[in-house]
């Protein structure tokens, strides 16, 4: 996790900006609904994959098709979904309804 960090957060031409209120939001991502801090860590995912080449989109609401951002680079489309995690919770599984909401947003792409 270290080297993903120090990677991701070193300050150099090939990173993307960012500041004290982005690391921490990727060190504690929300683990409940919260409009602000989800929106914060959506857009810092989002460029995190921009800063390594991709082309990216938020996609929010009901035309979401089941991923939050949609990552584009050498003829791939990749479908992220931000989830919620309780750090706390036993479970580390992702629910099946999930993994199906992701899948049917292959196919809306």
């Amino acid at each position: 996790m270290n080297k993903i960090l120090k990677t991701l957060f070193n300050k150099n031409k090939n990173t993307f900006e960012f500041d004290e209120e982005d690391i921490n939001i990727f060190l504690n991502p929300p683990t409940k609904k919260d409009p602000p801090s989800n929106k914060r860590f959506t857009n810092l995912i989002e460029r995190i994959y921009t800063s390594q080449g991709f082309s990216c989109e938020i996609v929010e609401g009901i035309n979401d098709c089941g991923a939050d951002i949609i990552a584009r680079k050498d003829n791939k489309v990749t479908a992220i979904q931000i989830k919620h995690h309780n750090p706390l919770s036993k479970s580390k599984n992702i629910g099946e309804s999930v993994l199906n909401k992701l899948l049917q947003a292959k196919k809306n792409i």
